[in-house]
């Protein structure tokens, strides 16, 4: 697995956040004074809001990423399903800081995607990206569970 490269990382974030800021640039004079607030299992918008309510989702993606990542730095800090000796702790922390990483990013794209969902939720022609959020939230348990798997495997 190697070196943990935080920097990797942390340019695959930015992007994801730059091109959620650029998309809702890119629609703001396209949206309706009403955009979808929650969605059904079926994809049908079931509560309405404010357009400028679309502003809160890169807020927190902004926001949980820099937590994400800032505590990504302290690793002794984490609970981990094994106990830390010192012949694991290097595994162990590598193993820790790619998961927290890694979710960084879906989390990310979840974000990214839950408000292009709501920005083109009246243009037809997007409602691929309906499909998208159960992929990314598959993501995130399959990460979870490639951890845990390599976490106590001796």
């Amino acid at each position: 697995m190697g070196r943990v490269n935080h920097k990797f990382y942390l340019g695959i974030i930015i992007l994801i956040h730059v091109g959620h800021i650029a998309l809702l640039f890119l629609l703001w004079n396209q949206i309706p004074p009403e955009l979808p607030t929650h969605f059904n299992w079926k994809g049908e918008a079931d509560s309405f809001g404010s357009a400028n309510s679309v502003l809160i989702l890169p807020v927190i993606s902004m926001v949980l990423s820099v937590i994400l990542y800032s505590i990504s730095f302290y690793p002794s800090s984490f609970n981990f399903p094994v106990q830390i000796k010192e012949e694991n702790q290097e595994r162990q922390y590598r193993l820790a800081i790619h998961l927290l990483l890694r979710l960084n990013v879906i989390v990310s794209l979840l974000f990214f995607s839950i408000s292009a969902e709501v920005l083109t939720h009246h243009l037809p022609e997007w409602r691929i990206l309906f499909w998208l959020n159960p992929v990314f939230l598959l993501m995130i348990f399959l990460i979870m569970i490639d951890y845990f798997i390599k976490a106590v495997k001796k």
